[in-house]
Order: C-alpha cells, then structure tokens, then sequence
C-alpha cells in the first residue's frame, strides 16, 4: 500500500510483512534542504503511526 508519494520518494507499506519501504528517486539530486526536512519529517510521522518491524531504503538511481 502506497502511503505517500512525491517528486523524491515514495513510502509503502507491507502488512504482511510488517515492511516500511523508502524508495528515493534520481529527483532527489534537486532537492532542497528544506524539502529533505519535510519528506524526513513525513516520512518518520509514517513509521511511527505504523510501527513497521522492518524498514527497507531503496535509492534508485
């Protein structure tokens, strides 16, 4: 289940594997600290709403 997306990233969710998955797009190269501020922000108000077992990070490239 997508949980969010933007230009950067895109968030997912496995339920039944209790997976959170980060995968960082090539766009993040033109991204501004305070966009990297937010996303982090989102991203970590997610993990903490979901309480994953796992977390996997994926940077694409």
């Amino acid at each position: 289940m997508i949980l969010h997306k933007s230009e950067y990233v895109e968030v997912s969710y496995e339920q039944e594997n209790s997976m959170f998955i980060e995968k960082f797009l090539p766009s993040t190269t033109n991204m501004t600290d305070d966009v990297f501020k937010k996303e982090m922000s989102l991203i970590y108000e997610l993990i903490d709403k979901k309480k994953p077992k796992f977390v996997l990070i994926r940077l694409v490239t």
